[in-house]
């Protein structure tokens, strides 16, 4: 049976001895009664109710023999305490003294302390084991000592000693241990246990705790993407964890082919939270032509895998020419802007071609990105230096410029009306030789300066002279240019002579392009006899 602090356990033997001497119980002599083993302040003691008539001196043997504390008693009190150390089972005599001799005695028998645990417990955060609480009932007679509390898991094992923990006969008390400098979590779906292990003074005893855990709970909750134009740049998932233990996921991007489009990193995510999964690549990660775009998006990890979509409209590449200029110079075309402008979402390619009077003088292919416009400039061949082509005539020159995409084409031109080129001829230089046996002189050799005198430049590939109604012409090894202002100085030497009398006659200089005449004029001159 168990003993409360105010009773005697069953069994318990109390002696009152009256001593010769020292007066009967009629007489009131000091007497020792009741006594009880306790903890007051952490420590064990023997509690026991007196009476005395002077201050009085009291001893505490032990069931060995030996006097383990001893004090004196007021007459004032009725109650005394004495510490009884290590309680052990057995018989303790309380003893009363007055001048040295015993005036009274009692004695009391102890069975010892019983343990038992009453509820066990455990405190969690999450699914992380913040503590373990176990609740230890003494039922003995005797103070009960806790030396030490283990925790113990399928993983771990956590002890903690308690040097000074005492629970009195009849009384529970409360420990806790917590996992100060390791952790202890469930990482499995299933039961967790765990065993709480009391070593005590009354014997060692345990009990225990067990949390049923289903495990991680993920859904995604959000998904946003960064398009630029056709091309998905970057993209991010969101997924909470609603269930009770963590896991790892990890987002992917697939495709229809075998290899993910992106893969995020590998995260972990504890219960109750939510993590954002961020996806991207060195480039695009998907490069659309134009469309409804879908995206399968999954989240994987070791409970599964949850999916969602990237859906996006992709306008296609539309291209249309919005302007083409052109730059003169001298009757010579510079160069040919003309300006762009994509309405769709996607980065296309394109071909260009450039013509005038229906003859083409140049190709070129260009890339334009969705969604923008761009100025781009054909100055030619990057093996010349001088004008795309020079104009021979004046006139309208209409140029145009056009554009196909593969899906689409566009044209546009731009008309310029030039002047008519024109040449003044000075400083010529003739040569005659009067013929044998004759009356006549020939043409030996012949030199000019042409001046351009026109609003365009003077292009020509052949000279040809008139004198005295007989022709010659010659054939230049290239194209000749001269811009408005500039000369140019041509020599002659018939191979076929041109013989006239002696005198001074006009002579007409043409100068053609392709056997068309492009300029002319007439000068003097004189055989000089």
């Amino acid at each position: 049976m168990a003993i409360n602090r105010h009773a005697l356990a069953a069994g318990a033997v109390v002696a009152l001895l009256l001593l010769a001497g020292c007066g009967s119980i009629a007489g009131g002599g000091p007497s020792a009664s009741s006594p009880e083993a306790d903890v007051i302040d952490g420590t064990p003691v023997i509690t026991f109710n007196y009476s005395v008539d002077d201050y009085t001196s009291v001893l505490l043997e032990s069931p060995s023999g030996d006097v383990i504390n001893e004090g004196t008693l007021e007459p004032n009190q009725s109650t005394g305490t004495l510490r009884m150390g290590e309680p052990v089972e057995g018989t303790y005599k309380i003893i009363l003294q007055t001048g040295g001799e015993t005036a009274a005695e009692t004695s009391v028998s102890f069975n010892g302390s019983d343990a038992s645990v009453e509820t066990t417990s455990a405190v969690w955060e999450r699914n992380s084991l913040q503590e373990a609480e176990v609740t230890v009932r003494n039922s003995g007679d005797l103070p009960m000592k806790v030396s030490e509390v283990a925790l113990s898991t399928d993983d771990t094992t956590i002890n903690e000693e308690y040097a000074y923990e005492w629970i009195a006969p009849g009384e529970e008390k409360r420990l806790s241990l917590s996992p100060s400098f390791e952790s202890i979590e469930a990482t499995e779906r299933g039961t967790f246990e765990g065993t709480v292990i009391v070593g005590t003074s009354g014997g060692t005893v345990d009990g225990t705790f067990s949390k049923r855990f289903e495990g991680a709970n993920l859904s995604i909750t959000d998904t946003s993407a960064e398009w630029n134009g056709g091309n998905l740049e970057t993209a991010t998932v969101t997924v909470e964890n609603s269930g009770d233990l963590p896991t790892e996921i990890e987002a992917t991007i697939e495709s229809s082919g075998t290899d993910p489009l992106a893969t995020s990193d590998q995260i972990a995510i504890a219960p109750g939270e939510s993590k954002t999964l961020e996806l991207g690549s060195l480039g695009p990660i998907y490069e659309s032509t134009g469309g409804n775009v879908s995206l399968p998006v999954v989240v994987n990890s070791s409970v599964g895998f949850e999916t969602t979509k990237i859906t996006h409209d992709v306008a296609p590449a539309s291209v249309k020419l919005v302007s083409v200029n052109t730059e003169w110079r001298n009757g010579g075309l510079i160069s040919v802007s003309y300006t762009v402008e994509n309405t769709g979402d996607v980065a296309t390619d394109f071909s260009v071609s450039f013509k005038t009077g229906g003859s083409e003088f140049g190709v070129s292919s260009q890339r334009i990105e969705g969604g923008s416009s761009a100025t781009f400039t054909y100055s030619g061949t990057t093996y010349s230096n001088g004008p795309i082509f020079n104009a021979v005539s004046g006139g309208d020159f209409p140029v145009t410029v056009a554009i196909d995409s593969g899906d689409g084409s566009d044209s546009m031109t731009d008309t310029t009306t030039l002047g008519e080129p024109d040449v003044s001829v000075s400083g010529t230089d003739a040569t005659f030789f009067d013929q044998y046996d004759s009356e006549l002189t020939e043409l030996s050799t012949l030199s000019f300066d042409i001046q351009s005198t026109g609003d365009i430049a003077l292009v020509y590939d052949e000279v040809r002279i008139t004198l005295d109604g007989s022709s010659r012409s010659k054939t230049l090894y290239s194209d000749t240019v001269v811009a408005p202002g500039g000369s140019e100085t041509q020599y002659m030497t018939p191979s076929d002579s041109i013989a006239v009398e002696p005198g001074s006659y006009q002579m007409e200089i043409v100068l053609l392009f392709d056997g068309e005449e492009v300029a002319s004029d007439t000068v003097t001159v004189s055989t000089g006899s």
